[in-house]
C-alpha cells in the first residue's frame, strides 16, 4: 500500500492517502475543485498550520506508525474513509470526528478529548461499534443510515443537535437524548414516529421530505 502525506495550503489540512490518483482524477474532471496538494513527510508537520487530518484508504499498521503526530495538538477535525483503524492506544484531541464510507473502527470516549461533534457520512457502511457513552458530544450528523440510528443515539445522552438525512428508519427513539434542542431531518420517507423524553423542548426544527411523519408530535417551544 503506497501511502503518502499531502499538505493542502488552501484548507490548512493534511491528506494521508493511498488513493491520490483518484483524488487527482476527480479534480481533473471537475467533480471536485482543484486545490494544491503538496507532498510532505511526517517530519514536516511542525512547519505548517494544520486544522485537520484526513485518512483515506489507510491500514491500521500505517496508522499506528504515525500516531505521534497527535501528541500536543488540538485539531478542528479528523476524518477517516475506507480504512480499518484501531484507536485503543491513542488519545485524539479533536473537535469534530468524521467517519466516511466503509470504515471499520470502534469508538470509545476514552480515546477522545473534548470531542464535540461526530458526522457519519454513510452510516449503512459503518462496520465499527460505539463502545461507551460520549457525554461531551453535542452534535451528530447521520447520512445514509440503515436502521442503525436508534442504537447509536443511546450512546450520546448530552446531544443537543441531531441531523439525519436519507434514512430508512420507521421510528426514532430519542428518549435518551432529553437535552436535544435542534432537529434537522431530510428525505426520511419511511419515518412515521419520533419518541421524545417528556422534558425535551425542540427550539429549532427543519423537516423536509418526511411525508409520513406527524409534525405536530414534535415538542416545540
Amino acid at each position: 500500500m503506497d501511502i503518502k502525506i499531502y499538505y493542502i495550503p488552501e484548507h490548512q489540512g493534511i491528506s494521508i492517502t493511498s488513493n491520490f490518483a483518484e483524488i487527482k482524477r476527480m479534480m481533473d474532471i471537475g467533480v471536485n475543485p482543484k486545490v494544491e496538494y503538496k507532498e510532505i513527510s511526517k517530519s514536516d508537520f511542525h512547519m505548517y498550520p494544520i486544522k485537520g487530518i484526513s485518512f483515506e484508504m489507510v491500514d491500521n499498521d500505517y496508522f499506528q506508525n504515525v500516531t505521534d503526530i497527535f501528541l500536543g495538538r488540538r485539531f478542528e477535525y479528523l476524518s477517516f474513509y475506507n480504512s480499518v483503524i484501531d484507536f485503543s492506544d491513542v488519545l485524539l484531541n479533536v473537535k469534530h470526528l468524521v467517519i466516511g464510507q466503509k470504515c471499520k473502527v470502534d469508538l470509545c470516549a476514552n480515546n477522545f478529548k473534548d470531542l464535540e461533534e461526530i458526522t457519519f457520512l454513510e452510516l449503512k457502511s459503518f462496520k465499527g461499534k460505539i463502545m461507551s457513552e460520549f457525554n461531551s458530544v453535542k452534535k451528530i450528523v447521520l447520512w445514509f443510515e440503515s436502521k442503525k440510528a436508534n442504537g447509536i443515539l443511546t450512546k450520546f445522552p448530552s446531544l443537543k443537535r441531531l441531523d439525519i438525512f436519507n434514512g430508512s428508519e420507521t421510528k426514532l427513539d430519542l428518549r435518551t437524548n432529553k437535552d436535544l434542542e435542534s432537529l434537522k431531518l431530510g428525505n426520511l420517507s419511511k419515518l412515521e414516529e419520533i419518541l421524545f423524553d417528556p422534558a425535551t423542548i425542540i427550539t429549532t426544527a427543519a423537516i423536509e421530505n418526511c411525508k409520513k411523519l406527524n409534525l405536530g408530535a414534535i415538542p416545540k417551544s
